[in-house]
């Protein structure tokens, strides 16, 4: 199934959900260096124009460890 897609990924995503930063660690991946984007607007079209017209698969990993549920 994974040999259908262009692009493969796998973002761990944390309590402390930060949209930017997910995005802007995504663009990374994507283009092997960090983007300069600062805005969340700004780092959406970034992410937009990279996997636009591709069969792009993201898997969101919001799984903890246990102890940190107790926290």
């Amino acid at each position: 199934m994974t040999k259908e897609f262009n692009s493969k990924m796998w973002v761990c995503v944390s309590k402390n959900f930060d949209v930017k930063k997910v995005i802007a660690d995504m663009l990374e991946y994507l283009k092997k260096e960090r983007p300069c984007f600062e805005t969340l607007g700004a780092l959406q079209g970034g992410l937009k124009e990279e996997v636009m017209s591709k069969q792009f698969l993201l898997m969101l990993d919001d799984i903890w460890e246990e102890e940190d549920e107790e926290k």
